[in-house]
């Protein structure tokens, strides 16, 4: 699979396919400072697996859908239905029926075809002389039943319906379930054929026999057995009082709980599909909440900006001192700032010999939220005028991100308010119901 997922991706979607805008944006923003080639292959090699996957489904599941549709039709060209055997039980047809311009549609159900008194009576020998291989199953003949039987209600190949009555339900039921035997048990079987009004009853000797056991084995069914007694005998009491000990040995008790392995291993994949399914859906989520997160940052930058810069230091200065105190905030918390990260790489770029106006513009593009755009064309149109002029301007950004924020934070409690409107909405339904249904019940 990953090699043919390889393949797909460098010889067909890398040549063919141009990678779209917004997702290569969207994930150079979310992953700052990592190689964007690397980003989008990963990206796009799991859109590819998922393609793979649905395509090979659709095959499988469209094969099954031909098979189904593939079957010879029970209607015939002389306009007659063709009945089928009593293996295929009765059939629900919708037949279209076309007078004139007129279509009307019938729903019919077609029987099998009834068998006659002797073909009845043929299938009843048949079952007679077969009963025993189909009963038995890993037993050797009727005088050695050790394991299940399979007493079913239909057999492949005959058209009653059987049921069966055992002489003793406790040690033979009518599902062929051994009970707890501890010696040999001969026990009569009893079964009826029914079709339509046709019914034969006979009946057959079985010797029901214990398996063999080891001793610890027979020791916990005679524990079983004697478990089973003290419950019907202590019906009476408030209580079911369990041995400490038994032929000898000290018994340590306790219940048994639930094992809910197999659910959660069955769980397991089709959870991993479905959040597969919707891992695309995620890039924009991711950067809807990165934008919400600078600019909540955005206030805290402007004014660590005006107070290292009216403490005398320079634009680059000040994004170091911040980036750094934001690299010894990391180290001791878990907790990531998208702003930080993006100062963080910033500085880099300084230390490596970019330009620092180029560099600063290059930050707010990056980021590519309106206020960090506008702080960065501000830094750069400002930073030769000195820093009184850019002190200015600065504290005049400040106030304007404190307005911004609070409005932010305005909107977000509006749109929350509006999202709470249809859970009211769904709450006053059903207190309106729980007082008119009693209402209307004694009119």
């Amino acid at each position: 699979m990953e090699k043919l997922v390889h393949i797909l991706y460098t010889k067909i979607f890398q040549r063919w396919f141009p990678v779209p805008r917004n997702v290569e944006e969207g994930l150079s923003r979310l992953h700052p400072g990592q190689k964007r080639e690397q980003l989008i292959r990963s990206f796009y090699e799991e859109k590819i697996r998922l393609v793979l996957l649905i395509c090979l489904a659709g095959v499988l599941f469209g094969g099954m859908a031909k098979l189904a549709a593939g079957k010879q039709s029970i209607l015939r060209g002389d306009n007659s239905i063709l009945r089928g055997g009593f293996e295929d039980g009765v059939s629900k047809i919708a037949l279209v029926g076309k007078i004139q311009d007129r279509e009307d549609v019938f729903q019919i159900r077609v029987a099998p075809r009834q068998l006659s008194t002797e073909e009845v009576i043929a299938y009843v020998d048949s079952f007679r002389r077969e009963v025993g291989s189909m009963i038995l199953g890993e037993n050797a003949d009727y005088e050695h039943v050790i394991t299940p039987l399979n007493l079913l209600d239909s057999y492949d190949g005959y058209p009653f319906e059987v049921s069966w009555e055992s002489e003793d339900s406790k040690v033979l039921d009518s599902g062929g379930k051994i009970g707890t035997l501890l010696q040999d048990r001969e026990i009569l079987l009893h079964y009826t054929l029914r079709y339509g009004q046709y019914e034969y009853k006979e009946e057959i000797p079985l010797v029901l026999r214990p398996p063999d056991r080891t001793k610890e084995e027979q020791r916990a069914l005679e524990l079983a057995h004697y478990l089973e007694q003290e419950e019907e005998n202590s019906r009476g009491q408030d209580s079911l009082v369990l041995p400490e000990e038994w032929q000898g040995s000290e018994i340590a008790w306790s219940v048994e709980g639930k094992d809910y392995s197999t659910v959660l291993w069955c769980m397991t994949p089709i959870l991993a599909v479905l959040l597969f399914f919707l891992k695309d859906q995620d890039i924009q989520k991711d950067l809807e909440n990165r934008t919400d997160r600078l600019r909540q940052e955005y206030p805290e930058l402007v004014h660590k900006l005006v107070l290292y810069i009216g403490a005398g230091m320079s634009v680059r200065g000040a994004f170091a001192k911040i980036a750094g105190e934001y690299e010894k905030r990391r180290g001791t918390s878990s907790e990531e700032s998208f702003c930080g990260e993006e100062l963080v790489l910033l500085c880099r770029q300084l230390r490596a010999g970019t330009m620092e106006d180029i560099a600063i513009d290059s930050f707010g593009r990056r980021v590519g939220v309106r206020e960090y755009i506008r702080l960065s064309t501000l830094l750069v149109q400002n930073r030769k005028r000195g820093n009184q002029e850019l002190l200015s301007r600065l504290l005049e950004e400040a106030d304007t991100s404190l307005e911004e924020q609070l409005l932010n934070v305005r909107k977000s409690g509006e749109e929350a308010g509006t999202k709470l409107l249809i859970p009211m909405v769904c709450m006053l339904g059903i207190v309106m119901v729980i007082i008119m249904v009693p209402a209307f019940g004694t009119i």
